[in-house]
Order: structure tokens, then sequence, then C-alpha cells
């Protein structure tokens, strides 16, 4: 959980992996980071305010309906179990 605070830029944290490797568990961060370079992520959770409060990279909603109207229904919802709660991906232009 310590890399995923501390990701400011996907690509300074990519390269900061690359170069000293990373311990058990924060491959997750290496891999979210990898997605930030190709989609805007966004996480739908009950406890959303408290998320946005830590300053990550990431879009937090409360609820679906809340994540629709911020992407006017054009967003796609994909749905990883075991995932922190439900991802939102929006392809960057």
């Amino acid at each position: 959980m310590q890399k995923m605070l501390r990701i400011k830029s996907p690509e300074n944290l990519i390269s900061e992996i690359k170069k000293g490797g990373c311990l058990a568990g924060e491959h997750r961060a290496y891999m979210v980071a990898k997605a930030m370079l190709k989609a805007r992520l966004g996480f739908i959770s009950k406890r959303a305010r408290l998320y946005k409060n830590k300053g990550l990279p990431f879009l937090f909603f409360k609820d679906t309906a809340e994540a629709k109207r911020f992407f006017k229904n054009k967003g796609k919802f994909y749905y990883l179990r075991n995932a922190f709660e439900t991802i939102l991906v929006r392809s960057r232009s």
C-alpha cells in the first residue's frame, strides 16, 4: 500500500521498480502504474472520500451512478473480482 500512496507519476514509479525491484505485494502498484499510462483509473467505493483525501492520482466515486454521471455514460466499466472495489477505465486521448 505504501507504493500505491506514492504514485504521483506512473512513469517514475515504473522506473523506480525496474531499477530496484519490488517487495512482495508491490507488484500491484507496478501493474496499476502501467495501466495508468494507457487509461484513467477510478475506483467505486463507499469509502471514496477517504481515498480522495490521500492524494492518489485516481478517480474515486461513491457508487456506479456517480461514475456514470461523471463519464456521461460513455465510460467502460470492468469488474475485477478481489480488487479493491470496481475499477472504472476511460482511455486517455
